[in-house]
């Protein structure tokens, strides 16, 4: 039983073997031989080993099955089947490459792209504000000119252009005024007008926007704008108005000076008064405040080898200074009496009419040791930077004074009017000096008539000494404010 189902496989095989290669296919193979039912097992001496059979399952249709082997002949005695035709071979299409992965869609190309947009919205807005760019108007039914400065600036240069190719010495009479609701408002021409309307930027009435061409046919047409009127001027801030300070002020700052320092600190002391600078309405607090650094640039000057000058005021108002003359070298007696013997305001208190002023003097007197410890200061800055007593004060000082003294020269040196006169004798109404003025001989004959018909006198007659007393201090004599004094 085995031996046959042996032969019927090797006889399918040289069946199969017999067809050429490629011609042969799945479903011209001849049906397989049945299975037989399995065989009684043997002995198990005598059983041999056999692999199980399975029935093969036909290939796919559309795979084809080439076989390689060469043909072999036919076994003796073994039908020859007929070979059918070959078929043509079956040509499968290769297969699509794989489709590329789907992009992955981005968010950056999304906001470029609006950034792009927000950009040319942008420059187009631009354009049109200058210009560059015009839009329809649909209100109007035709293209209106931008607003903008360039668009402006070439209206009028086309209009300049178009009036001066027309004008003519007396200028022209426009026949046709224009589209006055278009054009530009009071922009006329400059001699004469345009003589042909313009539809889109003609002048408004035709007019002439500058006028004075005498012969402009049209100068009431079209009138211009008036100029705008500047704002009013803002009421500047006025300063506080500085109160008249008396004799009596003066010397009372003084006296409470003195009672404050130790008594072998006063005849030290020495003042110098701004009193009747700031009696003067007329010069203001920055110009006054520029006699304070002065004194100390002066004394600097004649005395460069003193390292530490006291120079500070005494009262609030800042109008009273005191110098400390250890300071400066200057402490010996006869130094400040250089100073007295060439001061033209000098007077002795203790019999002036006013009773507090002449007990003030008194004391003053006692306290500091001195004469008198107090000078103008604008005559000391004058006197003292000049020859004699800048010789005394400051012996190897150089004769060139600081930029800061030299400037004040000049406002001493003005003439001295009554107002000015009443002010540096300490008095409030100027009209008690021109009493005392008419009432003495002796003044009219030092020269102060000149003041009673609104004339002055000089600063040289107001101070001279020539005549053994100033005429300030006989004017302070007439006026019962002290007594003159000299000191030899």
């Amino acid at each position: 039983m085995n031996n046959d189902t042996d032969a019927d496989n090797d006889n399918f095989d040289l069946i199969v073997d017999s067809v050429p290669p490629g011609t042969l296919n799945a479903a011209q193979l001849p049906p397989a031989p049945p299975a037989y039912p399995p065989q009684q097992p043997a002995p198990p001496s005598e059983q041999p080993t056999y692999m199980p059979f399975q029935t093969l399952a036909p290939p796919p249709a559309a795979a084809p099955v080439f076989l390689p082997q060469a043909p072999a002949a036919p076994a003796a005695g073994m039908p020859v089947f007929a070979a059918a035709a070959p078929a043509a071979p079956v040509q499968t299409a290769p297969a699509p490459p794989p489709s590329p992965p789907a992009p992955r869609r981005s968010r950056r190309g999304a906001i470029i792209g609006v950034l792009a947009l927000l950009l040319a919205v942008n420059g187009v807005v631009v354009a049109h504000r200058y210009g560059l760019v015009t839009f329809p108007d649909l209100t109007s039914g035709g293209n209106k000119k931008s607003d903008g400065p360039l668009a402006k600036k070439s209206e009028e240069k086309g209009s300049k252009q178009a009036n001066n190719s027309t004008n003519t010495k007396g200028g022209k009479l426009n026949p046709n005024e224009g589209n006055p609701g278009v054009g530009n408002q009071g922009c006329g021409n400059a001699g004469g007008d345009n003589p042909g309307g313009n539809p889109i930027g003609g002048n408004a009435g035709g007019g002439n926007a500058n006028a004075g061409s005498p012969g402009d046919a049209n100068a009431g047409a079209g009138k211009p704008k008036p100029p705008e009127q500047p704002p009013p001027p803002q009421p500047q801030p006025q300063a506080k108005p500085r109160p008249f300070k008396s004799t009596r002020d003066l010397l009372a700052a003084v006296q409470d000076h003195l009672l404050k320092l130790p008594e072998q600190d006063r005849k030290f002391q020495r003042y110098f008064s701004l009193t009747h600078l700031s009696n003067d309405k007329g010069l203001t607090d920055k110009q006054l405040d520029q006699y304070r650094p002065a004194l100390t640039a002066l004394v600097r000057h004649l005395q460069p080898s003193k390292e530490t000058i006291s120079i500070e005021p005494i009262d609030p108002a800042r109008l009273v200074l005191c110098l400390d003359l250890r300071t400066v070298g200057w402490e010996k007696l006869q130094t400040w009496r250089e100073v007295l013997k060439r001061y033209p305001h000098l007077l002795v208190y203790g019999e002036a009419r006013n009773a507090e002023v002449a007990d003030l003097g008194q004391e003053i007197r006692e306290l500091s040791g001195s004469d008198m410890p107090i000078v103008q200061l604008d005559w000391f800055l004058y006197a003292a930077g000049r020859s004699p007593l800048r010789e005394k004060l400051g012996p190897d000082a150089d004769p060139q004074m600081p930029d800061a003294v030299a400037a004040l020269y000049q406002r001493y040196l003005r003439a001295v009017t009554l107002e000015q006169a009443a002010r540096e004798l300490g008095l409030a109404d100027p009209q008690q000096l021109r009493s005392a003025v008419q009432a003495s001989q002796l003044l009219r004959t030092h020269g102060l008539g000149a003041l009673l018909n609104g004339g002055s006198v000089s600063r040289q007659d107001w101070t001279s000494l020539a005549r053994t007393f100033s005429p300030y201090q006989e004017a302070a004599e007439q006026l019962g404010l002290g007594t003159p004094y000299r000191v030899d």
